[in-house]
């Protein structure tokens, strides 16, 4: 048994309440004695996935003599507790209208500390304002999806005193937590969709109370069958059937049993949204799915569905690629170089070409590699990477993006169209057309990515407040086709000499933002699950970025070099030493 002290429980201590912690793992508790300061004790379990380990505080109801700032301290201790989903104990603290009116499931605040702030009251004052004084980390919205935020927290309640008792008479819905009741109380679950083709997985990553009532892996199919979060409404879709319910998930032996309350298909989508749903609960146990307690034949061996989706496991097969005196040039793992096949491998910079040049390439995946360019003669041409192959303009415009492929060979690009406007093109091998995308139209967009997902997108954009990166999701199919849930991912670029110098997708959940600050460059990894940033070594001649899992390239701002990022160094190192620009991975 591990014992852990916490921060928030000092909070506990100042509103006089005797706490009971109980930590329960299947069947086995514990109890803390009561009595000074509360302690979280946590017991890890090493086996059933069913047993997941929990903390429980049980909150205690207010007294009558405590004061204003003690009614609002145990308050938020009341709405931090798992023990307490309905907060009954929580909603005491309330005057009755206030319990009648107050929705704390809508959505919670997140704050460093529960740390208030309390003016003079006076002994005959029949109100009091009490704020939290914190700063604001993020926020919890009712899907599950935490966004990390800043700033300080405006959270504010206002109480009445009947007597000698405080009692709250309005506050905002949703919850107010700390960090530590956050950590305690939640677990981050990554749920898996479909992509609109159904064929490869999409990641949507939320938090998920944990309570001591029921197991969590039912907790996490139940929500699995809930559908996507707002980020990815429209842009997924799923081969669990609407309205199919968990009756339970229990144990037998080496097995995971399922119980559901419908019959649903037993294919590889399915199965694969299972068990990478349920991968870190249930890596090496077999899933049963049984309907209304009878078995029907399915079961999902351990890897069964590893392979279901190349993308998500790209692993070292894939090349990484570069331009070298304009001929598309691929990079092998020993720095050695060799150009592509084609009209893409063929030098364009060399002295006495008369023809046109290619810049900022991308590059599709099979079953036909093609090879995607920003053209001098103007606008985006395409070639495959046959030796017949030739180049052929799909994409028209003055002022456009570098090329996108999504991971089904259709070509994205956006087209600034003046300073203010925004078009987004895409060309899936029959004629370009606009996509509607109502965020981007009214900016000016400086780069624009498709992850390798083939459902979100990356958008470095300007407008009045700036420059910032944006992220959505492509939304519906066919004309129906749009780019939508677009969020502000960073903090505006505002300073004169300071700009977003380049974007690349890490994976389907990260992007790295290269920068350009005053203080010299800085490379970003931002996690499109919460928004939270993760500084990554740079170096002062980075100029563009590439990146798949955990290999990163990037091309100098001068010289013409092409860098690899050694992690057993920390350091960027020189690869190709001249000549050579523009790094890229397929799709990326």
């Amino acid at each position: 048994m591990l014992t852990e002290r916490s921060g928030d429980l000092k909070r506990l201590a100042r509103v006089a309440a005797l706490v009971a912690t109980v930590i329960c793992a299947g069947s086995a508790c514990s109890i803390v004695p009561t009595g000074g300061t509360p302690e979280l004790v946590r017991e890890v379990n090493r086996g059933d996935p069913l047993l997941q380990p929990f903390t429980r505080l049980i909150p205690t109801p207010p007294r009558d003599d405590w004061s204003a700032e003690q009614v609002v301290a145990g308050f938020q201790a009341a709405m931090a507790s798992n023990d307490d989903e309905n907060r009954a104990v929580a909603r005491q603290y309330l005057t009755p209208e206030a319990a009648r009116v107050w929705r704390p499931e809508n959505g919670v605040s997140v704050v460093a500390e529960a740390d208030f702030e309390t003016p003079p009251i006076s002994e005959e004052a029949r109100e009091a304002r009490i704020h939290a004084t914190t700063a604001k980390r993020g926020t919890i919205d009712d899907d599950g999806r935490y966004r990390a935020a800043k700033g300080a927290s405006d959270w504010a309640v206002t109480l009445v005193r009947a007597g000698n008792t405080w009692r709250i008479a309005a506050l905002p819905d949703g919850l107010l937590l700390t960090e530590a009741d956050v950590r305690r109380a939640y677990r981050p679950v990554n749920l898996y969709f479909l992509d609109q083709m159904g064929k490869g997985l999409v990641v949507d990553q939320v938090r998920l109370p944990v309570t001591p009532t029921g197991d969590f892996v039912k907790s996490v199919i139940q929500r699995l069958l809930q559908g996507p979060s707002g980020s990815l409404k429209g842009a997924v879709i799923s081969d669990l059937p609407e309205g199919v319910r968990v009756n339970s998930v229990t144990t037998e032996g080496d097995i995971v049993v399922v119980d559901l309350s419908a019959e649903v298909q037993g294919d590889d989508p399915l199965f694969a949204q299972l068990q990478w749903t349920l991968h870190d609960l249930a890596k090496d146990w077999t899933i049963e799915l049984r309907v209304n307690g009878e078995r029907v034949g399915m079961r999902i061996r351990p890897n069964q569905s590893a392979n279901f989706d190349q993308l998500m496991n790209p692993g070292a097969g894939i090349d990484a690629f570069y331009l070298h005196n304009g001929a598309l040039t691929m990079l092998g793992s020993d720095n050695s170089s060799t150009p592509v096949s084609g009209p893409a491998g063929q030098e364009t910079l060399r002295p006495g070409h008369k023809g046109p040049t290619y810049t900022e390439p991308a590059l599709s995946i099979d079953p036909e590699p093609m090879v995607a360019a920003k053209s001098s003669a103007g606008g985006i041409w395409v070639t495959s990477s046959a030796e017949s192959g030739r180049w052929q303009q799909w994409i028209t415009g003055a002022d456009l993006t570098a090329p996108s492929w999504d991971r089904y060979s259709a070509l994205w690009a956006v087209e600034r169209v003046g300073k203010t406007t925004s078009h987004v093109i895409r060309h899936d091998g029959g004629r370009p057309r606009r996509v509607a995308a109502p965020g981007l139209l009214n900016t000016k967009v400086k780069f624009f990515q498709v992850a390798r997902d083939g459902v979100r997108v990356a958008a470095v954009v300007e407008d009045a407040g700036g420059v910032h990166v944006r992220l959505g999701a492509i939304v519906g199919r066919g004309s129906d086709m749009r780019v939508d849930h677009l969020q502000t991912l960073t903090d505006a670029v505002k300073d004169e000499g300071e700009e977003v110098l380049h974007i690349a997708w890490k994976d389907s959940t990260t992007l790295l933002v290269l920068l350009k600050t005053k203080a010299g460059k800085r490379l970003d990894a931002y996690s499109v699950g919460d928004g939270s940033r993760e500084p990554l070594k740079s170096d002062e001649r980075l100029r563009t970025i590439a990146a798949l899992g955990d290999r990163m390239l990037a091309g100098t701002e001068k010289k013409g070099e092409i860098l690899k990022f050694d992690s057993a160094r920390s350091e960027w190192t020189t690869v190709i030493k001249e000549g050579a620009a523009y790094p890229i991975f397929p799709l990326g």
